[in-house]
């Protein structure tokens, strides 16, 4: 099952998937009882629902993801569309004949729409915006997958998938597969654990700042926690120069891309001399996790033929710092027109 504002009343409703019977929305009334809604949805055994709005029209939809059952053999995926009001209509979309047992969304491709990733054959379906889905042509694996979690795992600013797998003839090590930003995924090269598992979720559990994963695991085995030990880059700086003038130096840098990044100071020295911030408020972060700013600053306050040295520092949203540099400057008189 999924929760969310199915109807737009602003509490969360129910979205059920079932087996051996039809899949069913259940409104909340706001104080936690459920109201079924009448809706009966499909005729496959689902095992795992997403919600997300694949259409960009402002509401919830759904992707179911099937295995073949009860009801038909074979039993594709499929895509229901929401009125607005929480009802729900079949959008004709069949996202592959064989079985899933789990399905996310997330922007994979970073088009700014839901993408699909599918398991047990693990494979992305990239969204037109419109929500209609094409197969991106990547099968990873041949894996009984049950559970699939999108998140960023290598702290590079898209979704990454955990896949929690149940069963394959290699062994059902867990697969962890990295994006390469364009929606691409590529195999880590992890395997994780040696039992069936059924499912996993991502969260930063030792509160390092990046996404670990508890999974969950079947056939009387304990559950696991598999902590991430790669720790995000938070500001990618790809360039940060001193240029002279006279009686003036101009600061210019480049970010790639900017993590949790409140802004920037400037620091500077003279000789062996102690560093000073020499900026007055903080300069404020433009960039963001997939992409990054162009920043400058001219320090005014300096003479002719005498050097410079300049730090910069970044500040996180936590108050940490780190610092880049240093570069140097020597202002000097420039003569001649036009030069």
């Amino acid at each position: 099952m999924a929760l969310g504002d199915l109807d737009g009343d602003g509490d969360l409703d129910a979205f059920v998937g079932n087996t051996a019977v039809s899949n069913k929305v259940w409104f909340n009334d706001g104080t936690g009882l459920f109201t079924e809604s009448g809706q009966d949805f499909g005729n496959a055994d689902t095992f795992s629902v997403a919600l997300g709005d694949i259409d960009n029209d402002g509401d919830l939809d759904a992707v179911c993801a099937n295995i073949n059952g009860v009801f038909v053999q074979p039993a594709p995926n499929t895509v229901y569309l929401n009125d607005g009001s929480g009802f729900f209509t079949d959008s004709m979309q069949r996202l592959n004949n064989d079985s899933s047992l789990s399905v996310a969304l997330g922007d994979a491709d970073g088009d700014n729409d839901l993408d699909a990733f599918l398991g047990s054959e693990s494979e992305t379906r990239f969204n037109n915006g419109t929500g209609t889905f094409a197969d991106s042509g990547q099968n990873l694996g041949s894996f009984f997958s049950a559970g699939v979690a999108l998140g960023d795992l290598d702290g590079d600013g898209d979704l990454d998938a955990f896949v929690a797998n149940h069963d394959s003839s290699s062994g059902p090590q867990n697969k962890v597969y990295t994006n390469n930003g364009s929606g691409i995924f590529t195999d880590a090269g992890l395997a994780l654990g040696n039992v069936a598992s059924i499912n996993v979720a991502l969260g930063d559990l030792d509160g390092d700042g990046d996404l670990d994963a508890f999974v969950v695991n079947d056939l009387n085995s304990p559950n696991k926690v598999w902590l991430n030990n790669t720790t995000p880059t938070l500001i990618e700086l790809s360039t940060f120069i001193a240029t002279p003038g006279s009686h003036n130096v101009t600061l210019t840098w480049e970010t790639d891309s900017e993590i949790d990044n409140a802004g920037f100071n400037i620091y500077r020295a003279m000789g062996d001399g102690d560093y000073r911030k020499i900026n007055g408020a903080l300069i404020p972060a433009e960039g963001s996790p997939t992409w990054g700013a162009s920043y400058s600053f001219t320090d005014t306050a300096v003479q002719n033929r005498k050097t410079y040295h300049y730090t910069l520092e970044d500040v996180d949203l936590n108050g940490v710092s780190t610092m880049h540099g240093p570069v140097s400057a020597t202002p000097r008189l420039i003569y001649g027109f036009g030069k």
